[in-house]
């Protein structure tokens, strides 16, 4: 029945961030946090509150799914693993999934169809004796 009530994260220079946890007993799973909250003294505050809960209930697969339109380019990026691994793919008419390079994601993503910026031009010197 031991529990996590209250933390801090120090990150100087950012600033520390403390939390706490409030738990409330459930008849069937023990203590499960029932509100918490999470601050950085002087700049912000993020409460929470469990308003329902569920445990071990079944959810579908399709919760967690996504669906993509056919001519989707979708760049995947699985975080947690040492190197960061990314999954390009294109979504076929069909539904399958076609592996494609970073080169041909970023065409078809239109990441290269924005026009450069180019920066103001500086303006003329003034002429002396003019306007």
């Amino acid at each position: 029945d031991d529990v996590v009530v209250h933390w801090t994260i120090e990150s100087p220079p950012h600033g520390d961030w403390v939390g706490s946890i409030r738990y409330k007993k459930d008849g069937t799973c023990g203590w499960i946090p029932s509100e918490w909250s999470c601050e950085s003294p002087g700049e912000v505050l993020y409460e929470y509150r469990v308003t329902s809960h569920a445990i071990n209930e079944t959810i579908e697969p399709a919760v967690f799914s996504q669906g993509f339109p056919a001519g989707t380019p979708v760049e995947d990026q699985l975080t947690g693993i040492r190197p960061k691994q990314i999954h390009r793919y294109m979504i076929e008419p069909d539904g399958s999934k076609r592996a494609i390079s970073q080169e041909e994601y970023l065409r078809l993503a239109n990441v290269y169809d924005t026009p450069p910026q180019n920066p103001p031009k500086k303006p003329a010197p003034a002429k002396p004796g003019g306007n």
